[in-house]
């Protein structure tokens, strides 16, 4: 009875017109499920979806609609030829509720499909089968039994008489869904992850803090100041996760040059930071960015001090190239002349003798911090590696627009293409790829429209239309409602 009741879902490739190869049959007597349903993280509203979930004969049935089906991985193809051809895939899409206004009815009736069907490989006579895959209004329903689930697919599922059936058919636990009233910003939502929290931008410029164990328990942290317009406009603001398990929080207003910043904890208090610091190491930085552009903008307050000090000389800083402390020195991009338009080179800096020297020949537009070396992309858009004796090795031959560094490689994009420095594999060729950014053992593409994620062998692709995805604790999460 067990298996009977676990049953439900599978998705696949929407058939809004039934061929004649595919077509319906005997019609039969289905129910709308009485138990909750949660497929991926997702609860089902079946009184008011459009293709709702359906039981017959015990046994769960979930339409198979284009998006439910890459909701499940799967993917369905039918041609004259071959029929109605199921297979597992390793893309991934987003949830799609199909809510309707209309109520469906607790019994309805659908029709037994008949046709060539395959799925896994492996033909089935829909005619024998003790639970057939369904047509109901329009779409081809499929079941959830041991055989296909378990067996065929490999998924997760579990029934209890409180929470209903509960089914994962995402591999390495990918996709879990969040439904979050995310306010975007130019287009993007705005939301950090730190810890066990997550925060983002709100209605009305509130900035909330929700478990990401609980998010009905989310509670506002902050509040943006109003643009000098006012009228309901809000600053603009930009949030991200720190190591320390607190959020930091920065935005303009007031028509000042320079940021606030102000770091959100997780014990849903907030303190604002001095404009212009970044506290590294348990040193706070000060690299003051005001116009016109000064030499001998570099300071340090160290644990214990009272005072900034002056470091680096007469040199004009930025922290925008990156910013980074490492066996007692501080690795800034700078340049003599003082004018903040010119090239900038990479210096290290004595935290105690606040001596500088130039450790990288070229012009550098950026660098990361990989184990005890340094991946620098220098301004005519080439990647270069500078290990710890001070030596540099070029690791890319072609422009890069983008560029993310894991533990033991750097990917990056170049010509719309991803690409490993390691071994130079091709990681994504379609062409159309934006920008890429590691994260927690993955490697994410910005496809512009869409987002790609792959797992750490690069040999599994998730691929969503919904772009606001983050990963924690080997889990992959796609926010919904922003």
């Amino acid at each position: 009875m067990l298996k009977k009741l676990l049953a439900c879902v599978t998705a696949v490739m929407v058939i809004l017109g039934i061929s004649p190869s595919l077509a319906a049959s005997a019609k039969v007597s289905v129910m709308l499920p009485s138990f909750a349903v949660t497929v991926n993280g997702a609860v089902i509203d079946n009184l008011y979806r459009e293709y709702p979930l359906i039981v017959y004969k015990n046994i769960t049935y979930f339409p198979m609609t284009y998006a439910d089906a890459r909701f499940l991985n799967l993917q369905a193809n039918w041609t004259e030829k071959t029929g109605l051809v199921i297979a597992k895939t390793q893309s991934s899409g987003e949830y799609n509720a199909f809510k309707t206004a209309r109520k469906n009815a607790l019994k309805l009736t659908a029709e037994i499909q008949s046709g060539a069907i395959t799925i896994g490989g492996k033909a089935v006579d829909n005619k024998k089968e003790e639970y057939p895959l369904l047509s109901l209004r329009g779409i081809t329903y499929f079941p959830l039994t041991w055989r296909f689930a378990v067996t065929e697919f490999g998924w997760d599922y579990s029934f209890t008489a409180s929470g209903g059936l509960v089914i994962n058919s995402k591999p390495s636990g990918v996709g879990i869904t969040l439904n979050l009233p995310i306010a975007k910003q130019f287009g993007s939502a705005v939301f950090a992850v730190s810890g066990q929290y997550i925060y983002f931008l709100g209605d009305k410029g509130v900035i909330y803090q929700a478990s990401l164990n609980g998010l009905s328990t989310k509670k506002a942290v902050f509040q943006l100041p109003e643009t000098s317009e006012g009228s309901g406009s809000y600053v603009t603001a930009s949030l991200r996760g720190t190591k320390d398990g607190n959020a930091q929080l920065t935005y303009f207003a007031g028509g000042l040059p320079a940021p606030f910043t102000v770091t959100l904890k997780a014990d849903g208090t907030s303190t604002a930071q001095e404009q212009w610091v970044t506290v590294l190491e348990g040193v706070a930085v000060k690299v003051y960015g005001g116009m016109p552009p000064e030499t001998g903008n570099l300071f340090v307050k160290g644990v214990g001090d009272t005072e900034y000090r002056s470091i680096g000389g007469a040199y004009n800083y930025t922290a925008d190239a990156g910013l980074d402390i490492y066996k007692g020195t501080l690795c800034i991009a700078g340049n003599p002349s003082g004018n903040a338009t010119t090239e900038k080179y990479l210096y290290s800096i004595g935290l105690t003798d606040g001596k500088a020297t130039q450790i990288f020949p070229k012009p550098i537009t950026s660098f990361v911090r990989q184990g005890d070396g340094l991946i620098i992309l220098t301004a005519d858009g080439m990647l270069y590696k500078r290990d710890t004796s001070g030596a540099y090795t070029q690791r890319t031959t072609t422009s890069v627009s983008s560029y993310a560094v894991s533990e033991s490689d750097v990917y990056y994009v170049s010509d719309g293409k991803v690409m490993g420095c390691a071994d130079g594999k091709t990681v994504y060729s379609e062409g159309n790829a934006v920008s890429v950014k590691y994260d927690d053992g993955y490697l994410f593409c910005d496809l512009g429209d869409s987002l790609i994620i792959y797992d750490s062998a690069l040999k599994t692709a998730y691929r969503f239309a919904n772009k606001n995805a983050f990963v924690k604790g080997g889990l992959v999460y796609v926010i919904v409602g922003a």
